[in-house]
């Protein structure tokens, strides 16, 4: 009962969190691109993905102003590796947001950063599903080819598809290249020391109990 009732304090899962890193050695002073993609049909429930920790021991270039794709705003909320968050998201309203980052870069060692997945798609997803968002990331020579990938349709390094609810990554890396890491939710962090507090006590206990 105390589990439950901790269970129920702590609400609802909120969001879903990832460490990625990415080990780009073997492209080390080449030039390319870092990718970020958003891909999801218009019915698909609302979807928002920040990235933050961003770190990286390359260099990233200058961002082009058409990378904007001539729109106007820029569907650009944030600059990679200069501002702490980066927000993108699948709904193409108003104010836009992120849909498709395309960062140049020299390659350096190792490429780090943090994704926090959130909005109506996890937290009152509609069910049959209306459609499933894909949030891709991917590495890209001068010449615009996927990189350290074995994605043969999108050219993903790694790929997180949010539906019904749940974030389901998948890795790409030809040999390894991406590790891929869920940080437990607060809420499952605490119940899980909920539990072992509570079995514990119920072990001392049952040895009080028979030791006497």
């Amino acid at each position: 009962m105390a589990l439950v009732l901790l269970a129920s304090a702590l609400g609802a899962r909120a969001a879903s969190v990832f460490n990625v890193s990415i080990d780009t050695a073997s492209l080390a002073s080449t030039g390319g691109y870092l990718n970020f993609q958003v891909d999801g049909p218009a019915s698909a429930d609302p979807l928002s993905i920040a990235l933050s920790d961003f770190s990286f021991d390359g260099a990233l270039d200058p961002l082009d102003a058409d990378l904007c794709f001539g729109e106007t705003p820029c569907p650009i909320t944030g600059q990679i590796g200069s501002d702490a968050t980066v927000s993108f998201g699948n709904d193409a309203g108003s104010p836009p947001v992120l849909i498709d980052y395309l960062q140049p870069i020299v390659f350096g060692n190792l490429l780090s950063f943090r994704l926090v997945f959130a909005g109506m798609a996890l937290d009152n997803p509609t069910i049959p599903s209306p459609g499933a968002t894909a949030f891709r990331v991917l590495l890209l020579s001068d010449a615009f080819q996927p990189l350290l990938s074995s994605d043969a349709v999108n050219g993903s390094l790694v790929s997180f598809l949010t539906d019904e609810g749940t974030v389901t990554p998948t890795n790409f890396s030809t040999a390894g290249e991406a590790d891929l890491s869920e940080v437990p939710e607060p809420a499952t962090a605490a119940l899980m020391l909920a539990g072992c507090v509570f079995l514990f006590a119920r072990r001392r206990a049952f040895g009080r109990k028979h030791a006497g």
